[in-house]
């Protein structure tokens, strides 16, 4: 699921505003001051989803035309709305029917802005009407999450069925050990209406729950099958409180919810009886209903943390749980096309947190990625230090006007910051124009901080004592770095210096193939194992992919089995960490992920810069091997350009 473009004829302060997403991965991030329109561009945002979910029968009101395109399950529609009428890819309609559209608006719920906040309400309001007495696969379209569900969310990974990675990563993250075998659900009188004369009679199931039909009363009485021991009524209803109090066993829980298969029995229902694994979009859906109809008192659970720490789930602070926020909504709704906002979720946290924050978007899975796109306003520039994008999108005025403008990261920063906060993490961020201006010698220029600080610490532990002829110096990001070598005034101001440009041989790919395309560049190197090399139309300038280490889980994620390099950069999955992967690493920095349809995919799970400072460092010289032959190739031109200025 991605948004491509959004245009609001008006709507508050935004008139014929327009924003282009049409480069957008899995996180849009919007900056802007105060008052600039971030939260108005949500509230109709929210509204325009509103008012398609709601057209599917009938055509539903909305104050204000719109133009939304987007691309769900590989198709992209562009609906227009105006005069009454949709055009649907061109086609005049009256309703949205049979059009696909996204299962789930997710909202970050902080009761801040009263124009969400009454949305959200009245979408419950409709939905809870429904709930109470329903039999049906009921999914409210719009879920507004805030800090409250960090004790639901955490309560959904200890009892899920399966052992997954998110699950490991959440606990990872959190520093939880294991947990002590109980989920505690308590459950208070809900708010509909005809629950509140009902008195609950221990001997009369009818009001048990205080008269709970339907998908209500299935789930509790599935529950109650994960009570260890033996109890009545009484036991987990205490007429004084008026609340029950469920002690799920975990154990007894990942049995009755867990994957059953069909046994051969005379009873066809019982020979039927076969099911997958309740997944964690389900299972938070069952939980949630009871918070919708205000029936979620409280859950909550015991913990053993890593330093054998007993506490209780409502221990973790928010600042903790927000670590992973996105992280837990992205993976437990991958299974539906999602558009979650988070409109400035960083505002409260400590800028500890705030630092923080975005790591866990690196670490969202394949799927969740690709089925959830997540749009954040934000103005804390110690958040935005983590983003890999290069360019964000701001919020300003032109004219009177609210519009949407992109705006370099490094820029963003320095406005946020008061020039305090630099783009990465070493004291001084050099400019790379200055840089060149202060130095002669030939430049590799990497993609990232980190990819620079390993190649300085593979030259020394390859060529002790030798020195370099070339520099090596970071161009902030993949975008930038092409961008480098498509400028003309590299070509102008530089003359006869040379330049060699490493990309990842991951989404970056895509970035060569753009540079290295046409017949005025040359393939200098054609082995891929030792790292692709093309020479420019410039015969200065040289462009080159990561070599790759000889080990067949690191090889297949850039070729196929029969050798053949994948066609696009979202195929290629290595980074310049994974070249130093070995088994024994796995679970501290690498981890193995299942993908669709059978076999894994190795990836880097560890954190970018700890592993290039910490871990690097103490390898031995031949942990570095993988570089030698690109080194070679780098000195032997400046070799040759040294022996041509000394004749």
């Amino acid at each position: 699921m991605r948004l491509k473009s959004v245009f609001i004829k008006k709507y508050k302060n935004l008139q014929n505003f327009k924003v282009n997403l049409d480069n957008a991965t899995d996180l849009s991030l919007f900056v802007g001051t105060n008052g600039s329109g971030k939260s108005n561009f949500f509230e109709a945002l929210i509204e325009i989803f509103r008012h398609l979910l709601e057209s599917q029968q009938k055509q539903d009101d909305i104050a204000f035309d719109y133009n939304v395109k987007y691309e769900i399950n590989g198709e992209l529609f562009e609906i227009s709305y105006a005069s009454f009428e949709f055009s649907i890819n061109g086609k005049k309609r009256k309703t949205t029917k049979g059009i696909p559209l996204p299962d789930n608006i997710l909202m970050y719920y902080s009761g801040q802005n009263n124009t969400v906040s009454s949305l959200i309400e009245k979408y419950k309001k409709n939905f809870k009407s429904n709930l109470k007495s329903s039999t049906g696969d009921d999914n409210p379209a719009f879920i507004g999450i805030g800090p409250s569900y960090k004790e639901l969310f955490l309560a959904i990974y200890l009892l899920l069925p399966e052992e997954t990675k998110s699950k490991s990563y959440i606990f990872s993250k959190l520093g939880i050990k294991e947990s002590e075998g109980k989920v505690t659900l308590k459950l208070k009188r809900p708010s509909f209406f005809s629950a509140r004369s009902i008195k609950v009679e221990h001997f009369d199931p009818g009001t048990h729950y205080w008269g709970s039909k339907g998908i209500l009363l299935d789930f509790f009485k599935r529950i109650e099958q994960c009570v260890d021991g033996e109890f009545n009524h009484q036991n987990i209803y205490d007429s004084e409180e008026d609340v029950y109090t469920l002690e799920i066993s975990i154990d007894i829980f990942k049995k009755e919810f867990g994957k059953r298969e069909a046994v051969e029995a005379d009873d066809i229902e019982e020979a039927l009886d076969a099911r997958p694994a309740i997944d964690a979009s389900t299972l938070f859906r069952l939980l949630d209903n009871l918070n919708i109809v205000d029936m979620l008192s409280s859950i909550d659970a015991k913990v053993t943390l890593q330093d054998e720490t007993k506490c209780s789930i409502e221990h973790f602070s928010d600042g903790q749980f927000q670590s992973v926020y996105i992280y837990s909504v992205a993976e437990i709704f991958k299974n539906k096309n999602c558009i979650t906002l988070l409109d400035e979720p960083d505002s409260f946290l400590h800028p500890e947190w705030q630092f923080e924050f975005l790591d866990q978007i690196a670490d969202i899975s394949s799927d969740a990625a690709a089925t959830n796109h997540v749009l954040m306003t934000s103005h804390s520039a110690a958040t935005l230090t983590a983003t890999k994008s290069s360019e964000l999108n701001s919020f300003e005025k032109e004219k009177k006007k609210t519009v949407v403008n992109p705006i370099a990261k490094d820029v963003a920063l320095k406005q946020l910051s008061g020039n305090r906060i630099s783009l990465n993490e070493k004291d001084i961020v050099m400019n790379i124009t200055n840089f060149l201006r202060d130095s002669n010698n030939p430049v590799l220029f990497t993609e990232g901080i980190t990819d620079e600080y390993i190649l300085d610490v593979a030259w020394e532990k390859l060529y002790p004592g030798e020195s370099r002829l070339f520099c090596i110096n970071n161009a902030f990001d993949r975008r930038f770095l092409k961008n480098l070598f498509k400028r003309q005034d590299l070509k102008d101001n530089h003359k006869g210096r040379y330049f060699f440009g490493l990309f990842d041989f991951d989404d970056a790919f895509d970035d060569y193939n753009e540079l290295t395309r046409g017949s005025t560049t040359t393939l200098i190197n054609a082995d891929f194992m030792t790292g692709l090399t093309t020479q420019l139309e410039c015969k200065e300038h040289f462009v080159m992919l990561l070599p790759v280490l000889n080990h067949p889980d690191v090889i297949k994620l850039v070729c196929n089995s029969k050798n053949e390099l994948w066609a696009k950069g979202r195929d290629s999955h290595l980074s310049i960490e994974l070249l130093f992967y070995k088994e024994e690493l796995l679970g501290k920095y690498f981890a193995k992920t299942e993908l669709p349809g059978g076999g894994e995919r190795l990836e880097f799970t560890g954190k970018k810069v700890e592993f290039a400072e910490k871990f690097i460092p103490n390898l031995e010289a031949d942990s570095f091997e993988v570089f030698r032959p690109m080194f070679e190739l780098i000195k032997q031109k400046c070799t040759s350009v040294n022996d041509t200025q000394a004749a």
